[in-house]
């Protein structure tokens, strides 16, 4: 396998979100919105609600006096020294930090269903592949059974090719089980009928454009910038800060303890500016510290990241590289065995072998046909370990 693999494009038809439920579609879908209204919350954050206070009196202690009022106040920051724009900034990061996230889940979950998917089709080709061998032990059964009464062979023999007979069925039930279980875990996720469904063939690409358009590492980057506006954003905290003040007043007052007929009513509006100048705070260098150790936490984690992503493209690239020279052997041995079932079929014309010769030989050569496709499946399989973290049409 040369490492120059040319990049197929994954079709509009595969890169979207076909292969997932209604229900999940719907999941990520509320996941966005809730992503997109939570960033959009933090970064108006900074502007203050307008206030209204109301109050309305009366008591027995002042049984002929009533008292009604209400005041309008705003006290909004006009200046942060500037950590009003980083705050702006950090929410924007942090929600496009989110999307990523949820961007790689979704296609984490479809990749999941297709390799359930493909699973699926190895699965049927695997039981395929057991009828055969199943019908092989059996004929070889039928060899040994003969041989034993014809005295050419001890009883030691005879229970071998029982006990194989016997574990390919074990094995050929086992094979259903699993597939029941695959088709259970489809329907939780998928919608669609693994019969009809036309499966995408992945190619492997280059390793620089895998780690250009990898999902962890730019949701790894971008903490990174969340996490570095973060820290500026602490330290804004502890500066000056300038707020505009503005309250509008209104008072109603009706009667008094001596003059029941008093009747008293105003308004007026006060406007201003203050000023916020922190001059010591036991907990600001903890604060700084928290965002600096966040910070290289996200970093920490990017250089882990990245480091892991090219692990896997080298290991993804290595156990393809088997896989090609398993097929390749299987490929061999189908050439072996069609030159030894003609032998086998010359031999039987010429009474020198039986039919069960020539059956068996024939079911061998099925199998290793077989075997090629479900190497080609696993290699589908592989691929989907890059798959699951690449940007849509990088396949």
């Amino acid at each position: 396998m040369r490492k120059g693999f040319l990049l197929f494009l994954f079709s509009a038809l595969f890169a979207k979100e076909q292969f997932l439920s209604k229900l999940k579609l719907e999941e990520f879908l509320l996941k966005e919105k809730e992503s997109y209204l939570g960033s959009k919350k933090l970064r108006d954050s900074w502007i203050k609600p307008l206030n209204i206070t109301y109050l309305y009196q009366k008591g027995d202690q002042f049984p002929n006096q009533q008292l009604e009022s209400f005041v309008i106040g705003i006290d909004q920051p006009i200046f942060k020294s500037g950590g009003i724009l980083k705050a702006i900034r950090y929410a924007n990061l942090k929600g496009e930090k989110e999307l990523l996230a949820l961007k790689l889940s979704k296609k984490e979950l479809i990749a999941k269903v297709l390799e359930l998917l493909y699973t699926y089709k190895k699965l049927k080709l695997q039981i395929q592949k057991q009828h055969y061998l199943i019908n092989n032990a059996r004929l070889n059964l039928l060899i040994k059974e003969e041989q034993y009464r014809n005295n050419e062979i001890d009883s030691t023999f005879l229970d071998n090719a029982i006990l194989e007979k016997n574990n390919k069925e074990l094995t050929l039930l086992n094979l259903k089980q699993n597939l029941i279980d695959v088709i259970e875990k489809i329907k939780v996720l998928s919608d669609l009928n693994p019969e009809e469904v036309k499966l995408p063939t992945l190619r492997l690409i280059p390793k620089r454009e895998f780690l250009a358009k990898n999902l962890s590492l730019k949701k790894s980057h971008q903490e990174v910038k969340t996490f570095q506006e973060y820290k500026a954003l602490t330290l804004t905290k502890y500066l000056p800060q300038v707020s505009l003040k503005a309250n509008y007043y209104y008072q109603k007052m009706e009667g008094s303890l001596y003059f029941p007929q008093y009747s008293y009513k105003d308004h007026y509006t006060t406007y201003g500016i203050g000023v916020r100048i922190p001059l010591a705070d036991i907990n600001l260098p903890k604060e700084l510290q928290l965002a600096k150790i966040k910070l290289l936490k996200a970093k920490n984690s990017l250089y882990q990241t990245y480091k892991e992503m090219k692990e896997k493209y080298k290991t993804v690239f290595n156990q393809l590289n088997l896989l090609q020279q398993k097929k390749k052997l299987t490929t061999e041995d189908q050439q072996l065995y069609k030159r030894i079932l003609h032998a086998t079929k010359e031999s039987f014309k010429a009474g020198e072998k039986t039919e069960f010769d020539v059956k068996i030989m024939e079911n061998s050569l099925k199998i290793k046909s077989i075997e090629e496709k479900i190497y080609s499946l696993e290699e589908q399989i592989l691929l989907l370990n890059l798959y699951k973290v690449s940007e849509d049409g990088t396949f």
